[in-house]
């Protein structure tokens, strides 16, 4: 038997309802996320930009973004854990810690971590090693793009969901970069007012390859995190500046 005219209307009409408030629900998820340092609207990803995409960084040089992926015999559980971590010092728009969807820890997938960067030496760099040099602020930047399983979705106010941008450079007065490059091997450490993050690794004429370790001074709930993000690969001169 067909129903009465009202009924469906009703129907329609808590259909509406309920779907709207299930997507406003869902949708709840990172609402134009601040990150961490100044990254503009137009810059921000809303899809993976792999290893071969390339760069303009901030002195104009051209360079090409790398990969943070799991530590050998670290679980995607584990990884996972060290990506929640990391972004513990960085909130929602009400204020609670990033609900956070998946990063896989593995190399060349729809989500996990990108990054590019810079580090100003005291000298000419020699990419084949023989190098003694120390790292300066200046000349200095580290731009990191978490891809979580979300990004891409729409929110509550049908935006598209992007990247946790976080950008660490000379724009942010706590800025500041120390280091060390020494023949083949290579420490910076990036600190701003929310923390330090450090790539440790060694290099050749195509790729600087290390650890990715961080230390927060801010955490949103309980106290600053810090350890390993993973392990890191970017073209050795699309970090550096190769002669």
């Amino acid at each position: 038997m067909r129903k009465p005219a009202l009924y469906k209307w009703t129907a329609i009409v808590f259909a509406v309802i309920f779907l709207g408030a299930c997507a406003k629900k869902s949708g709840d998820k990172r609402e134009r996320i601040q990150g961490r340092g100044t990254v503009s609207e137009d810059q921000s990803l809303t899809q993976a930009p792999g290893t071969s995409s390339g760069v303009t960084k901030s002195d104009g040089a051209e360079g090409y973004w790398g990969e943070i992926v799991s530590a050998p015999n670290t679980s995607q559980a584990q990884f996972q854990a060290g990506v929640q971590a990391f972004l513990s010092n960085i909130a929602e728009p009400d204020g609670n810690p990033i609900n956070l969807g998946t990063v896989d820890g593995r190399s060349n997938q729809p989500t996990g971590i990108w990054f590019y960067g810079s580090a100003g030496l005291s000298g000419a760099f020699n990419p084949g090693g023989q190098n003694s040099l120390q790292v300066a602020s200046a000349g200095s930047e580290l731009r990191l793009s978490i891809i979580d399983s979300y990004v891409g979705q729409l929110n509550a106010d049908q935006e598209q969901i992007k990247e946790v941008p976080i950008y660490l450079s000379q724009a942010s007065s706590s800025f500041q970069v120390t280091g060390w490059v020494n023949g083949n091997k290579a420490q910076i450490n990036y600190k701003d007012d929310m923390g330090i993050i450090q790539l440790q690794g060694t290099f050749d004429s195509n790729w600087f390859t290390g650890t990715v370790n961080f230390q927060n001074y801010t955490a949103i709930q309980g106290a600053p995190a810090s350890g390993s993000l993973g392990v890191f690969a970017i073209r050795t001169c699309g970090f550096f500046k190769c002669p």
